[in-house]
């Protein structure tokens, strides 16, 4: 699969407090979350699901979601939290 139909099927949405990322029939290796000025904000690494939920923050802000699948393919994604 090609990073177009990874992303495709990549989605992150709230779910009350909490950011969740699904990747469909990919399965996630390691995510990682920066905020817009590029501090880390959240890590997480030998994650081998399609799915994570963490806790964003209660604030609008925008977070920078790249994601590493277990074939190497990167997705990045802009989310407003």
């Amino acid at each position: 699969q090609n990073a177009a139909a990874q992303s495709a099927g990549f989605v992150v949405y709230k779910d009350n407090t909490d950011l969740v990322l699904n990747s469909g029939m990919n399965i996630m290796s390691s995510v990682k979350v920066y905020d817009i000025l590029g501090r880390l904000y959240y890590e997480k690494s030998n994650v081998n699901a399609s799915e994570l939920r963490f806790s964003g923050s209660k604030s609008n802000e925008v977070l920078i979601i790249k994601t590493t699948f277990t074939n190497g393919e990167q997705v990045v994604k802009k989310v407003l939290n």
